[in-house]
């Protein structure tokens, strides 16, 4: 008897829309506390949002309004600047 495969949730980019497994995104979390930032490590407390790691996507198409709907929040200019800033940031890294 073969064992049964484990099932992988699936997330979502909120970019291209692409549908993937955790550890190909970068997450994008709103705390009470914090605010709105990205979270490295994926395992923050909040409400998340993913942006994909893939070369065709490319974070600089980010809008705020998709953040906002995801996170069903609204983001401050400071968060957006933040977050903008750090996305950006990685896209360059993976060029």
């Amino acid at each position: 008897m073969t064992p049964a495969k484990r099932r992988v949730p699936l997330r979502t980019c909120i970019v291209c829309g692409a549908k993937g497994p955790k550890r190909g995104f970068t997450r994008i979390v709103s705390t009470p506390e914090e605010g709105v930032k990205v979270d490295r490590t994926g395992r923050l407390s909040g409400r998340g949002a993913y942006v994909c790691c893939d070369a065709r996507c490319s974070p600089s198409e980010l809008r705020r309004g998709r953040i906002e709907q995801a996170l069903k929040r609204r983001v401050t200019d400071d968060d957006w600047n933040t977050v903008t800033a750090e996305i950006v940031g990685d896209e360059t890294e993976r060029s």
